[in-house]
């Protein structure tokens, strides 16, 4: 970390300034320090001087706050020295900054409202056809609007909507804002890949044929946008190739596939690798296939939980499935946890079933000791008495032990994962 000397020109009060920054001080920082140091005389309505009275120029680039400055810094300032001109705001300006400021950004039943008043405000009036002028038309307070919910871009000016350099900053400040941009800017592929990268489920607002990009859509599912692959095109949802990339990336959004794809084995088993609720959306042949749920038990315990009625109802199938993956005994029903074949089988293929195993096979002996002899810290699980049984304690001690245990994360045959819920960010609305 290094020490910059930031020499601001043309500031507040007409001078040059200098301000020692280190490199991973962000712009916002800088300004606090600026204002801080020096309380400049500009006349404005509150009386105020801060960070929001001006904004930092590097050049023509307008220095957004949340930049740091070695992201600014170019070979001109290697040696540790950058001029940085500020630029006064209007009061008004200022004044709308300091209010959208104030904006409660999670109680977003008053968000929208209070940024509707400041856009609405009347910062000016044009000089040559008396026309006014409003904050919904100044990129700066609209931009910092959006910040705080993409629906009040909604009522930003007209022009601003259809200014293709500005959208593109403001889809990469909060995605969803694509969907007040004009008609042709959401036909714009760099544009929507800005707002998809920030928001996958921005692909809502793409044009059509944007929807149909494989590397837009591609783009917008993830883990954290399940839904994305909603938006996308019917025709890439058909498309065999690209549904295995995209199940691969992101298995849930095998929701969102063509039905003839969920019945399509090597699909559903790249989805279900990336993620064990996207067995769900398998077709129901899928799910009575005995040899396909087998592979997909020994992948992860979970997917035992999708069978079809049928297959949980066999005793073979379900010896086969924990034969496979131990610890599927936990989704298997409960006439089978009661089955002492079934548990015997699941504990020779994992110990630590043991620690989910009925009481009573917990005082079983040959639960027990095949439990140890597959793992000796199963050892841990059985019954006082067993524990105490010198056969179960010497197979217990001369076992090599596996550490991982059944709440381990992991979609192996040794351990399973633990069941989590989907959650899918919700965008700043």
């Amino acid at each position: 970390m290094r020490d910059i000397t930031i020499k601001i020109t043309a500031g507040l009060n007409g001078k040059t300034s200098e301000i020692i920054a280190d490199e991973n001080s962000t712009i916002k920082d800088l300004k606090e320090a600026y204002a801080k140091r020096y309380k400049l005389e500009v006349a404005n309505i509150e009386g105020v001087i801060d960070e929001h009275n001006f904004k930092f120029a590097l050049g023509t680039e307008i220095l957004n706050d949340n930049r740091k400055l070695n992201d600014v810094l170019t070979g001109d300032v290697l040696k540790g020295e950058i001029t940085i001109t500020a630029v006064t705001r209007p009061p008004l300006i200022a004044k709308c900054f300091r209010d959208i400021n104030e904006v409660n950004a999670w109680t977003e039943i008053y968000t929208l409202p209070k940024l509707m008043e400041i856009l609405s405000t009347k910062i000016g009036t044009d000089m040559q056809d008396d026309t006014s002028i409003f904050a919904s038309s100044d990129k700066d307070v609209v931009l910092k609007a959006v910040q705080k919910n993409s629906e009040a871009f909604e009522y930003a000016a007209d022009e601003l909507k259809a200014d293709r350099d500005f959208i593109l900053i403001v889809v990469q400040v909060n995605g969803p804002c694509l969907e007040h941009a004009s008609e042709e800017l959401r036909k714009d592929k760099d544009v929507v890949l800005k707002a998809v990268q920030q928001f996958g489920l921005a692909l809502e607002f793409a044009s059509d044929e944007l929807r149909n990009d494989p590397e837009i859509v591609l783009e917008a599912v993830g883990p954290e946008y399940v839904f994305a692959f909603e938006h996308a095109a019917d025709g890439l949802k058909a498309d065999r190739d690209f549904v295995l990339k995209v199940v691969s990336k992101c298995g849930y959004a095998l929701a969102f596939a063509a039905d003839k794809l969920t019945a399509d084995k090597e699909i559903v088993l790249a989805a279900v690798q990336s993620d064990t609720e996207a067995l769900q959306f398998a077709a129901d042949e899928l799910k009575a296939d005995r040899e396909f749920m087998l592979k997909a038990v020994k992948q992860n315990r979970e997917n035992l939980r999708y069978a079809s009625p049928e297959l949980k109802d066999d005793k073979e199938f379900m010896l086969e499935a924990v034969q496979q993956n131990g610890l599927a005994l936990q989704y298997a029903p409960d006439v089978f946890k009661a089955n002492k074949d079934i548990v015997l089988a699941a504990v020779e293929q994992n110990g630590f079933v043991l620690q989910c195993a009925l009481p009573e096979f917990k005082k079983d002996k040959d639960v027990v000791l095949a439990a140890v002899q597959q793992n000796g810290e199963a050892l841990a699980y059985a019954s006082d008495e067993l524990r105490n049984d010198p056969e179960i304690i010497f197979n217990a001690l001369t076992t090599p032990s596996i550490t991982k245990k059944p709440g381990a994360h992991s979609n192996t045959s040794s351990s399973g994962s633990d069941i989590e819920t989907k959650k899918t960010p919700v965008p700043n609305r």
